[in-house]
Formats: C-alpha cells, sequence, structure tokens
C-alpha cells in the first residue's frame, strides 16, 4: 500500500509544526522495465563512466541462505557513515525469492539514503514545491550524485562533468521524472515476523516468562490479539494451514 502525495505533505507539515527533524530518507526509483542491467551499471562505472561526488564504490553478491539461490548483486555508491549514499539492486529478483505476487511491479531499484542535513533539506524540499515538481527534483538529487557519461577514467573532472550523458542514462533519468510518486509502506512476511520475534525479543520474552511466569505472557498475547488490524487478520487467515516454524540460527 502506497501514501498519497497530499498525505506526504500532511506528515511532513505536521512534524516541522512542531519543531521535528527529519533524520533519514530514502528514495527509490524503479526502473520496471529493467532498460538497464546491474552487469550495465557495474561495467560503466569500470570503464570510468561514472561521474560522482562519492570516493567509494562496492559491490556485494546477495543470495539466499536456505537455497543458496543468488538474490543479485547490489551495487553501492558511498558509505553508511555519509550522509548520501546510492545502493542499485534487482527488487524484482529479490521479491521473486521471497515468492511476494507483487514482484512484477518492481524492477531494478536505485535507492537513494538521505541521512541528517541532507534527509533533512530534502523533505523542506518537498513541502516548498508542488507535487507535480516533486519526480524532477529527486530525480535532480540523484543526477547531482552520480552521472554516467561518455568519458574516461583518465578524463579531467572538468571533462568529465562536460561530457554527453550516456545514452541509456538520459532515457532512464527521464523515463524516471514521468513516473507515479508513491510512499511505499514494506509489507512483511508471517516468516519475516517470526524470525523478527526470534532475533530481536526472545531474549526479553524469556526474561519476563521466568520472572512473571506463564500467565503473564498468556496476558500479554491475549492484550495483544486486541489490537490487531486489518493486515493481521489477513495474516492470520493466511496461516490456516500453518507449518512449524523453525528459528534459523541467530
Amino acid at each position: 500500500s502506497t501514501w498519497a502525495e497530499d498525505k506526504i505533505r500532511s506528515v511532513l507539515t505536521w512534524v516541522f509544526a512542531r519543531g521535528g527533524h527529519i533524520t533519514r530518507m530514502d528514495v527509490a526509483l524503479d526502473d520496471r522495465a529493467a532498460g538497464v542491467s546491474i552487469a550495465q551499471i557495474k561495467e560503466a562505472v569500470v570503464a570510468g563512466q561514472a561521474v560522482t561526488r562519492s570516493q567509494k564504490f562496492q559491490v556485494i553478491a546477495g543470495s539466499s541462505l536456505r537455497s543458496g539461490t543468488s538474490t543479485g548483486d547490489t551495487l553501492y555508491f558511498g558509505s553508511r557513515e555519509s550522509q548520501t549514499m546510492l545502493r542499485v539492486y534487482d527488487k524484482r529478483l529479490e521479491l521473486e525469492q521471497k515468492s511476494r505476487e507483487e514482484s512484477k511491479d518492481y524492477g531494478v531499484r536505485w535507492e537513494l539514503e538521505l541521512k541528517k542535513d541532507r534527509a533533512q533539506a530534502c523533505a523542506k524540499a518537498l513541502l516548498t514545491l508542488p507535487p507535480e515538481d516533486w519526480r524532477e527534483f529527486l530525480v535532480g538529487i540523484l543526477r547531482s550524485y552520480v552521472d554516467f557519461r561518455e568519458t574516461t577514467r583518465e578524463a579531467e573532472p572538468w571533462e568529465k562533468y562536460r561530457a554527453p550523458l550516456l545514452a541509456w542514462w538520459e532515457a532512464l533519468t527521464e523515463g524516471f521524472k514521468r513516473c507515479r510518486l508513491v510512499v511505499e509502506k514494506v509489507q512483511q512476511t508471517f516468516d519475516e515476523i517470526c524470525q523478527w520475534l526470534g532475533q530481536s525479543i526472545s531474549a526479553m520474552l524469556a526474561l519476563a516468562y521466568f520472572r512473571r511466569g506463564e500467565q503473564f505472557l498468556q496476558e500479554l498475547i491475549y492484550a495483544g490479539s486486541k489490537k490487531w488490524k486489518t493486515r493481521h487478520l489477513v495474516m492470520l487467515h493466511e496461516g490456516r494451514s500453518m507449518r512449524p516454524y523453525v528459528l534459523r540460527p541467530i
């Protein structure tokens, strides 16, 4: 599910009206047609055609621990410590490995991670700009961080910035400007929730059990069931033919 543009503006207005700050903002642009492959992007980087302020580039190969199936490479421009980082990966392949029905709605994802001052500045700009200008603005942020041009690694900096854009990059970014802008709400699977419980709060639950007893946990579970929303009920009915869940080693 997604947020409409007016809701995004309402949330940002509410945050800033109370003196709040946006400390992180992720901007995801999906190439649903997969017109530009991960391999093509890597080739451009190796050829020195990536013109970027970033000093660091790395490739991380992903795979499923259960099946060993590849989930594709993720390309990282920049570091987690900086206020701007870009990662590029095949979101469709990732969701297909999780057997997600919505995988067809995705493609190669260009995901900017903005933090601290950069996130705050981006949020304020979105609040100031009319929604019809948001897409062009966000593509501008992406292109200010990395551009792909007809140049070489040996070229002088001024030559790189004046070189013409690679045809595939120009077509891709123009397409992004025309895309539909949404705020994505991540949908968790039941298995992912169980894994999160095992990794994040199992120690605290064990402590509560030994200090307060089984009755306390039963009351806690009952109270939690009163807070269920539609998505919880959907998961409940989907899991009627439940199989035993085995926690993976932490």
